[in-house]
């Protein structure tokens, strides 16, 4: 049985999938961008209503918002680690510096 918990993980895992910031699937919805982070904190529980929107504005089914078997990756928990502004910034200058090495090494 999924949880308020759960269901709000899925629903920012596919957000963050989608490359969408809250505001942005609030307004894809047609809701209040705080309702859907209270959502995605699992502090209100969405009516089947509000949760066939959130689905529709993601492009995915409600079976696959609810179960989301998407949240059982390791790489998709890691989405969900606390990081500080610094720790951020530093994984995704890492990250570019990787991906510049890997493509002059292509070049090469």
């Amino acid at each position: 049985m999924a949880t308020l918990h759960s269901i709000g993980d899925n629903i920012r895992v596919l957000r963050i999938k989608n490359d969408m910031s809250q505001e942005q699937l609030a307004l894809q919805c047609k809701m209040n961008p705080s309702y859907l982070g209270q959502i995605e904190r699992g502090i209100k529980n969405p009516t089947l209503r509000t949760l066939t929107k959130i689905s529709s504005g993601l492009e995915v089914t409600i079976d696959q918002l609810i179960r989301g078997h998407v949240v059982d990756t390791l790489e998709t928990k890691a989405i969900f680690t606390t990081l500080t502004p610094n720790e951020l910034k530093q994984l995704m200058v890492e990250a570019i510096q990787e991906s510049n090495i890997l493509s002059k090494k292509d070049k090469n």
